[in-house]
Protein backbone atom coordinates (compact mmCIF):
# COMPACT_ATOMS: atom_id res chain seq x y z
CA UNK A 1 0.00 0.00 0.00
CA UNK A 2 1.64 3.49 -0.41
CA UNK A 3 2.06 5.70 1.99
CA UNK A 4 2.66 9.59 3.15
CA UNK A 5 5.30 7.97 5.61
CA UNK A 6 8.11 10.24 5.17
CA UNK A 7 10.71 7.81 5.31
CA UNK A 8 9.88 4.57 3.53
CA UNK A 9 8.20 3.89 -0.21
CA UNK A 10 5.36 1.72 0.58
CA UNK A 11 3.52 -0.31 3.74
CA UNK A 12 3.37 -3.92 4.00
CA UNK A 13 0.78 -5.51 6.54
CA UNK A 14 0.80 -9.10 6.79
CA UNK A 15 -0.29 -8.68 10.38
CA UNK A 16 -3.23 -6.06 11.60
CA UNK A 17 -4.24 -4.98 14.73
CA UNK A 18 -2.52 -4.14 18.09
CA UNK A 19 -2.56 -3.62 21.79
CA UNK A 20 -1.43 -0.44 23.77
CA UNK A 21 1.77 -1.29 25.83
CA UNK A 22 2.94 1.80 26.62
CA UNK A 23 2.16 6.12 26.95
CA UNK A 24 3.18 6.34 22.84
CA UNK A 25 0.49 4.17 22.39
CA UNK A 26 -2.58 6.61 23.86
CA UNK A 27 -3.28 8.22 20.50
CA UNK A 28 -2.26 5.55 18.05
CA UNK A 29 -2.37 6.69 14.37
CA UNK A 30 -3.08 2.97 13.19
CA UNK A 31 -5.93 2.49 15.50
CA UNK A 32 -7.97 5.78 14.11
CA UNK A 33 -6.65 4.33 10.21
CA UNK A 34 -8.07 0.97 11.65
CA UNK A 35 -11.09 2.01 11.80
CA UNK A 36 -11.50 4.20 8.54
CA UNK A 37 -10.39 1.05 6.75
CA UNK A 38 -13.15 -0.88 8.39
CA UNK A 39 -15.60 1.64 7.83
CA UNK A 40 -14.42 1.03 4.14
CA UNK A 41 -15.13 -2.76 4.38
CA UNK A 42 -11.78 -4.21 4.84
CA UNK A 43 -12.16 -7.46 5.67
CA UNK A 44 -8.98 -7.59 8.05
CA UNK A 45 -9.97 -4.86 10.15
CA UNK A 46 -13.64 -6.08 10.71
CA UNK A 47 -11.99 -7.34 14.20
CA UNK A 48 -9.25 -5.65 15.18
CA UNK A 49 -10.61 -2.39 16.06
CA UNK A 50 -14.32 -0.92 17.56
CA UNK A 51 -15.85 2.29 18.36
CA UNK A 52 -13.42 2.18 21.29
CA UNK A 53 -10.10 1.07 19.37
CA UNK A 54 -8.36 -1.83 19.59
CA UNK A 55 -10.16 -5.14 20.18
CA UNK A 56 -7.05 -7.16 21.55
CA UNK A 57 -7.43 -9.42 18.64
CA UNK A 58 -4.73 -9.69 15.64
CA UNK A 59 -5.56 -10.99 11.75
CA UNK A 60 -2.82 -12.77 9.97
CA UNK A 61 -3.39 -10.98 6.49
CA UNK A 62 -2.51 -14.32 4.57
CA UNK A 63 -3.89 -12.49 1.65
CA UNK A 64 -1.20 -9.94 1.76
CA UNK A 65 1.47 -12.42 2.36
CA UNK A 66 3.40 -12.51 -0.74
CA UNK A 67 2.31 -9.28 -1.83
CA UNK A 68 6.57 -8.42 -2.13
CA UNK A 69 7.28 -11.08 -4.28
CA UNK A 70 5.07 -9.44 -7.25
CA UNK A 71 6.73 -5.98 -7.02
CA UNK A 72 9.05 -4.94 -9.53
CA UNK A 73 10.28 -1.70 -8.83
CA UNK A 74 12.88 -1.77 -5.50
CA UNK A 75 11.45 0.31 -2.60
CA UNK A 76 11.62 0.84 0.60
CA UNK A 77 8.85 -0.81 2.90
CA UNK A 78 7.76 -0.43 6.31
CA UNK A 79 6.55 -3.81 7.81
CA UNK A 80 3.17 -3.62 9.88
CA UNK A 81 2.49 -0.09 10.28
CA UNK A 82 -1.03 -1.12 11.23
CA UNK A 83 0.05 -3.51 13.78
CA UNK A 84 3.04 -5.25 15.55
CA UNK A 85 4.95 -8.68 13.35
CA UNK A 86 5.92 -9.19 17.12
CA UNK A 87 2.66 -8.98 18.99
CA UNK A 88 2.39 -12.12 21.59
CA UNK A 89 -0.24 -13.41 19.62
CA UNK A 90 1.87 -13.88 16.01
CA UNK A 91 2.28 -17.79 15.84
CA UNK A 92 6.65 -17.61 15.81
CA UNK A 93 5.36 -20.07 12.37
CA UNK A 94 4.00 -17.15 11.07
CA UNK A 95 6.59 -14.37 11.56
CA UNK A 96 8.94 -17.36 9.68
CA UNK A 97 6.92 -16.87 6.77
CA UNK A 98 7.01 -13.29 6.74
CA UNK A 99 10.47 -13.49 7.24
CA UNK A 100 10.71 -16.26 4.50
CA UNK A 101 9.22 -13.10 1.98
CA UNK A 102 11.14 -10.79 2.58
CA UNK A 103 14.23 -12.88 2.14
CA UNK A 104 13.01 -14.04 -0.78
CA UNK A 105 12.56 -10.54 -1.93
CA UNK A 106 15.90 -9.22 -1.94
CA UNK A 107 15.41 -6.07 -4.34
CA UNK A 108 13.38 -4.51 -1.57
CA UNK A 109 14.59 -3.26 1.65
CA UNK A 110 12.29 -3.82 4.71
CA UNK A 111 11.93 -1.86 7.72
CA UNK A 112 10.51 -3.23 10.84
CA UNK A 113 9.51 -1.52 14.03
CA UNK A 114 8.54 -2.88 17.67
CA UNK A 115 7.66 -2.15 20.85
CA UNK A 116 8.05 -5.58 21.59
CA UNK A 117 11.92 -6.22 21.56
CA UNK A 118 12.16 -8.72 23.81
CA UNK A 119 9.97 -11.29 21.58
CA UNK A 120 12.04 -10.23 18.54
CA UNK A 121 15.35 -10.83 19.90
CA UNK A 122 13.83 -14.26 21.35
CA UNK A 123 12.62 -15.61 17.90
CA UNK A 124 15.61 -14.21 15.65
CA UNK A 125 18.18 -15.12 18.07
CA UNK A 126 17.38 -18.57 18.19
CA UNK A 127 16.82 -19.10 14.70
CA UNK A 128 19.17 -20.82 12.41
CA UNK A 129 17.74 -19.15 9.21
CA UNK A 130 18.51 -15.65 10.48
CA UNK A 131 21.88 -15.96 12.53
CA UNK A 132 23.53 -18.56 9.73
CA UNK A 133 22.65 -15.74 6.47
CA UNK A 134 21.46 -12.55 8.45
CA UNK A 135 19.32 -10.86 5.36
CA UNK A 136 21.14 -7.36 4.24
CA UNK A 137 17.70 -5.88 2.70
CA UNK A 138 16.19 -6.53 6.22
CA UNK A 139 16.24 -3.22 8.70
CA UNK A 140 15.39 -3.75 12.63
CA UNK A 141 14.39 -1.29 14.59
CA UNK A 142 11.87 -0.09 17.55
CA UNK A 143 9.41 3.04 18.65
CA UNK A 144 10.40 4.73 22.17
CA UNK A 145 9.00 7.81 23.22
CA UNK A 146 10.59 8.92 26.17
CA UNK A 147 13.95 7.83 28.33
CA UNK A 148 12.41 4.71 29.72
CA UNK A 149 11.35 3.54 26.87
CA UNK A 150 14.75 3.89 25.17
CA UNK A 151 16.29 2.54 28.15
CA UNK A 152 14.09 -0.72 27.94
CA UNK A 153 13.49 -1.27 24.54
CA UNK A 154 17.07 -0.51 22.66
CA UNK A 155 19.60 -2.53 24.31
CA UNK A 156 17.49 -5.42 23.60
CA UNK A 157 17.44 -4.46 20.12
CA UNK A 158 21.51 -3.87 19.84
CA UNK A 159 21.70 -7.84 21.17
CA UNK A 160 20.41 -8.56 17.62
CA UNK A 161 22.43 -8.88 14.83
CA UNK A 162 20.91 -7.05 11.80
CA UNK A 163 22.35 -4.97 8.70
CA UNK A 164 20.89 -2.13 10.19
CA UNK A 165 19.88 -1.49 13.57
CA UNK A 166 17.54 2.41 13.75
CA UNK A 167 15.20 3.54 16.37
CA UNK A 168 12.17 5.87 15.85
CA UNK A 169 11.44 8.27 18.56
CA UNK A 170 8.15 9.03 17.78
CA UNK A 171 5.74 10.38 18.95
CA UNK A 172 8.72 11.63 21.18
CA UNK A 173 7.16 12.72 24.76
CA UNK A 174 10.15 13.23 26.71
CA UNK A 175 13.73 14.14 26.51
CA UNK A 176 15.73 11.21 25.44
CA UNK A 177 19.57 11.02 26.21
CA UNK A 178 20.81 8.08 23.52
CA UNK A 179 24.68 9.02 23.60
CA UNK A 180 25.70 5.49 25.10
CA UNK A 181 23.99 3.92 22.28
CA UNK A 182 24.76 5.86 19.38
CA UNK A 183 28.43 5.95 20.67
CA UNK A 184 31.03 3.98 18.71
CA UNK A 185 32.46 2.53 21.92
CA UNK A 186 31.23 -1.00 23.91
CA UNK A 187 29.13 -1.78 25.72
CA UNK A 188 26.36 -1.25 23.26
CA UNK A 189 29.11 -0.94 20.22
CA UNK A 190 31.24 -4.45 19.16
CA UNK A 191 34.01 -2.36 18.20
CA UNK A 192 35.23 0.90 17.77
CA UNK A 193 34.78 2.99 14.55
CA UNK A 194 31.00 2.43 14.24
CA UNK A 195 28.17 3.61 16.24
CA UNK A 196 25.75 0.85 17.66
CA UNK A 197 22.93 2.57 16.04
CA UNK A 198 22.69 3.53 12.42
CA UNK A 199 19.53 5.41 11.95
CA UNK A 200 17.22 7.72 14.60
CA UNK A 201 13.68 9.07 13.21
CA UNK A 202 12.15 12.08 15.48
CA UNK A 203 8.58 13.46 15.03
CA UNK A 204 5.84 15.16 17.01
CA UNK A 205 2.56 13.42 17.60
CA UNK A 206 -0.50 14.62 15.45
CA UNK A 207 -3.95 13.76 15.13
CA UNK A 208 -6.71 14.20 18.08
CA UNK A 209 -5.45 14.36 21.71
CA UNK A 210 -1.98 15.33 20.67
CA UNK A 211 1.29 16.08 22.93
CA UNK A 212 3.20 18.60 22.00
CA UNK A 213 6.60 17.58 21.40
CA UNK A 214 9.34 20.41 23.26
CA UNK A 215 11.58 22.11 20.47
CA UNK A 216 14.82 21.51 23.06
CA UNK A 217 13.82 17.65 23.38
CA UNK A 218 14.29 17.33 19.80
CA UNK A 219 17.11 19.64 19.69
CA UNK A 220 19.34 17.93 22.04
CA UNK A 221 18.35 14.72 19.61
CA UNK A 222 19.65 16.14 17.18
CA UNK A 223 22.77 17.29 18.69
CA UNK A 224 23.55 13.79 20.01
CA UNK A 225 23.47 12.25 16.25
CA UNK A 226 25.63 15.33 15.28
CA UNK A 227 28.12 14.09 17.73
CA UNK A 228 27.91 10.11 17.02
CA UNK A 229 27.78 11.37 13.18
CA UNK A 230 24.64 8.98 12.64
CA UNK A 231 21.59 10.41 10.32
CA UNK A 232 18.87 11.62 11.84
CA UNK A 233 15.09 11.81 9.98
CA UNK A 234 13.44 14.85 11.04
CA UNK A 235 9.69 13.35 10.37
CA UNK A 236 7.64 16.29 11.28
CA UNK A 237 6.53 18.53 14.24
CA UNK A 238 3.06 16.86 14.58
CA UNK A 239 0.37 18.89 16.07
CA UNK A 240 2.41 21.51 17.98
CA UNK A 241 4.32 24.37 16.73
CA UNK A 242 6.54 27.15 18.91
CA UNK A 243 5.54 30.33 18.23
CA UNK A 244 7.22 32.89 16.43
CA UNK A 245 9.08 35.90 18.30
CA UNK A 246 6.66 39.05 17.45
CA UNK A 247 8.56 41.47 16.48
CA UNK A 248 5.81 43.95 18.47
CA UNK A 249 6.29 43.01 21.32
CA UNK A 250 10.23 42.86 21.85
CA UNK A 251 11.71 39.97 24.29
CA UNK A 252 7.83 38.56 24.36
CA UNK A 253 6.27 35.78 22.56
CA UNK A 254 2.70 36.72 21.05
CA UNK A 255 0.56 33.69 21.09
CA UNK A 256 -1.68 34.76 18.30
CA UNK A 257 -4.95 33.77 16.60
CA UNK A 258 -7.42 31.38 17.75
CA UNK A 259 -5.32 28.08 18.19
CA UNK A 260 -4.90 26.24 21.39
CA UNK A 261 -1.67 27.82 23.20
CA UNK A 262 0.37 25.36 25.94
CA UNK A 263 2.93 27.20 27.92
CA UNK A 264 5.99 25.45 29.33
CA UNK A 265 8.41 26.54 32.14
CA UNK A 266 12.06 26.02 30.91
CA UNK A 267 12.14 23.07 32.79
CA UNK A 268 9.26 21.01 30.97
CA UNK A 269 6.62 21.90 33.58
CA UNK A 270 3.20 23.31 32.06
CA UNK A 271 2.56 26.24 33.28
CA UNK A 272 -1.16 26.41 31.72
CA UNK A 273 -3.10 26.33 28.44
CA UNK A 274 -4.96 29.44 26.97
CA UNK A 275 -7.69 29.35 24.70
CA UNK A 276 -8.25 32.88 23.96
CA UNK A 277 -7.81 34.92 20.47
CA UNK A 278 -4.51 36.75 22.12
CA UNK A 279 -2.01 36.32 24.83
CA UNK A 280 1.41 37.72 25.52
CA UNK A 281 3.93 36.01 28.05
CA UNK A 282 7.32 36.71 29.09
CA UNK A 283 10.57 35.02 27.13
CA UNK A 284 11.02 32.63 30.55
CA UNK A 285 8.42 30.30 29.27
CA UNK A 286 8.19 28.21 25.84
CA UNK A 287 4.80 28.59 24.18
CA UNK A 288 3.80 26.31 21.34
CA UNK A 289 0.34 26.25 19.43
CA UNK A 290 -1.61 23.51 18.15
CA UNK A 291 -1.65 24.48 14.38
CA UNK A 292 -2.14 21.09 12.73
CA UNK A 293 0.70 18.84 10.97
CA UNK A 294 0.90 20.78 7.71
CA UNK A 295 1.38 24.10 9.41
CA UNK A 296 3.76 22.87 11.72
CA UNK A 297 5.81 21.15 8.76
CA UNK A 298 8.69 19.57 9.89
CA UNK A 299 12.12 21.89 9.38
CA UNK A 300 14.14 22.11 12.74
CA UNK A 301 16.30 25.33 12.69
CA UNK A 302 15.56 26.24 8.63
CA UNK A 303 16.83 22.49 8.16
CA UNK A 304 14.65 19.36 7.13
CA UNK A 305 17.28 16.98 8.68
CA UNK A 306 15.85 13.86 6.24
CA UNK A 307 19.21 12.03 6.53
CA UNK A 308 18.79 8.32 5.05
CA UNK A 309 21.23 5.71 5.56
CA UNK A 310 24.21 5.85 3.46
CA UNK A 311 24.61 2.63 1.41
CA UNK A 312 27.73 1.43 2.79
CA UNK A 313 29.43 -1.39 2.01
CA UNK A 314 28.04 -4.01 5.01
CA UNK A 315 25.14 -4.23 3.05
CA UNK A 316 25.97 -5.10 -0.17
CA UNK A 317 28.14 -7.40 1.48
CA UNK A 318 31.25 -6.67 -0.10
CA UNK A 319 34.08 -7.78 2.32
CA UNK A 320 36.83 -6.19 0.21
CA UNK A 321 34.77 -2.51 0.27
CA UNK A 322 33.93 -3.01 3.96
CA UNK A 323 37.45 -3.65 5.36
CA UNK A 324 38.70 -0.56 3.34
CA UNK A 325 36.32 1.35 4.53
CA UNK A 326 37.38 0.45 7.79
CA UNK A 327 41.00 -0.12 7.71
CA UNK A 328 42.51 3.14 9.24
CA UNK A 329 39.54 2.73 12.13
CA UNK A 330 40.63 -0.60 12.66
CA UNK A 331 44.77 -0.04 12.42
CA UNK A 332 43.87 2.95 15.10
CA UNK A 333 42.06 0.85 17.36
CA UNK A 334 45.04 -1.81 17.84
CA UNK A 335 47.79 0.84 18.35
CA UNK A 336 45.44 2.12 20.86
CA UNK A 337 45.22 -1.11 22.74
CA UNK A 338 48.78 -2.22 21.81
CA UNK A 339 49.81 1.24 23.79
CA UNK A 340 47.75 -0.11 26.70
CA UNK A 341 48.08 -3.65 26.82
CA UNK A 342 51.03 -4.79 24.18
CA UNK A 343 50.58 -5.93 20.78
CA UNK A 344 50.16 -9.66 21.25
CA UNK A 345 46.65 -8.97 23.39
CA UNK A 346 45.59 -6.24 21.18
CA UNK A 347 46.12 -8.08 17.81
CA UNK A 348 43.94 -10.71 19.47
CA UNK A 349 41.39 -8.48 21.56
CA UNK A 350 40.89 -6.37 18.41
CA UNK A 351 40.52 -9.13 15.76
CA UNK A 352 37.79 -10.70 17.92
CA UNK A 353 35.82 -7.59 18.19
CA UNK A 354 36.03 -6.91 14.47
CA UNK A 355 34.84 -10.42 13.65
CA UNK A 356 31.94 -9.75 15.82
CA UNK A 357 30.84 -6.85 13.98
CA UNK A 358 30.98 -8.46 10.94
CA UNK A 359 28.79 -11.33 11.73
CA UNK A 360 26.28 -8.60 13.46
CA UNK A 361 26.34 -6.42 10.20
CA UNK A 362 25.53 -9.96 7.97
CA UNK A 363 29.02 -10.19 6.76
CA UNK A 364 30.51 -13.43 6.99
CA UNK A 365 34.01 -13.12 7.90
CA UNK A 366 36.82 -13.20 10.67
CA UNK A 367 39.08 -10.53 10.81
CA UNK A 368 43.15 -12.01 11.12
CA UNK A 369 45.85 -9.38 12.20
CA UNK A 370 49.45 -10.49 10.99
CA UNK A 371 51.70 -8.25 8.93
CA UNK A 372 48.22 -6.57 7.81
CA UNK A 373 44.22 -6.91 7.79
CA UNK A 374 42.87 -9.79 6.64
CA UNK A 375 39.85 -12.20 6.67
CA UNK A 376 39.48 -15.63 6.43
CA UNK A 377 38.76 -15.54 2.67
CA UNK A 378 42.59 -14.43 2.14
CA UNK A 379 42.02 -10.26 1.67
CA UNK A 380 45.08 -8.24 2.35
Amino acid sequence: MSTKIEWTDETWNPVVGCTKVSPGCKNCYAERMAKRLKGMGLPQYQDVVDKDGWTGKIILAESQLEKPLHWREPRMVFVCSMGDLFHEDAPEEYIKQVFDVMGKSAPHTFQILTRRPARMLNILTKSAWWNNDTPRNIWLGVSVENQEAADERIPILLQIPAAVRFVSAEPMLGQMNLRQYLADQPPYSIFEGLPALDWVIAGGESGPGARPMRPYWVRNLRDQCQEAEVPLFMKEWGAWSECAQSQETGLKYQLGDSYETVLFMDDGRTVGYDHAHSRVCDLGYLAMSRVGKKRAGRLLDLDEHRRQVCKTAYKTGDLNQWIDEHAKTLISSVNRAAEEHGQDFAVTSVAARWSDALRARGLDGRVELAGGIRTDGGIK
